[in-house]
C-alpha cells in the first residue's frame, strides 16, 4: 500500500528525488543503502538526512533534470514559511483568495510574454510575478495548514 506523503515534506521530497535520479543511483550520491533513502522516504520514520546529504542529493536532483528545482530546499523553505506564518484560519483563506487568483493570473501572463519574448526584461517581469505569485500560495497553504507535522509533534 502507498502511504500518503504530504506535498512539500522531505520525504515526499525523497521519494521525487529517488525515483527521477533512480534508487541505487541517490544511495550512491550520500554513499547509503537504497534501505536508507528508503527510510528517509517514508513519512512514519522519523528519520531525515543530514544537511550536507540533503545538499548533495538536491545538487543530484539539479543534475540529472538539468534544472535549477531542488526538493529538499523547497521542503525546509515550506516548513519554515509555515513556522513564520500566523496560524492559519478559514476566514484568513478566504480573503486571500482574491489576491492569490490576482498574482497568479499575472504571473501566468508574464510567463507567456516571456515565452514569445525573448527580451531580458520579460523574463525578469516574469520572474518577479511568479516570485509574487508564489508568496501568495505560501500564505494560502498557511492558512490551510498552520504547521507541518514534523513540527506539530
Amino acid at each position: 500500500m502507498t502511504k500518503i506523503r504530504e506535498p512539500l515534506s522531505v520525504a515526499d521530497a525523497i521519494t521525487e528525488i529517488a525515483k527521477t535520479v533512480g534508487w541505487e543511483e541517490t544511495a550512491a550520491v550520500v554513499g547509503l543503502t537504497v534501505r536508507s533513502i528508503a527510510y528517509w522516504s517514508d513519512p512514519e520514520d522519523p528519520r531525515e538526512p543530514k544537511l550536507s546529504q540533503a545538499l548533495a542529493l538536491d545538487a543530484g536532483y539539479r543534475a540529472a533534470t538539468k534544472g535549477d528545482y531542488a526538493p529538499i530546499q523547497a521542503a525546509y523553505g515550506h516548513q519554515l514559511d509555515l513556522l513564520q506564518a500566523p496560524v492559519g484560519n478559514r476566514d484568513q483563506l478566504r480573503q486571500i483568495v482574491g489576491e492569490l487568483v490576482k498574482e497568479t493570473g499575472e504571473a501566468v501572463c508574464a510567463v507567456l510574454h516571456a515565452s514569445d519574448n525573448p527580451d531580458p526584461n520579460a523574463e525578469r517581469d516574469a520572474v518577479r510575478e511568479l516570485d509574487e505569485a508564489a508568496e501568495v500560495i505560501g500564505r494560502a497553504r498557511a492558512a490551510i495548514v498552520p504547521f507541518p507535522k514534523a513540527v506539530s509533534q
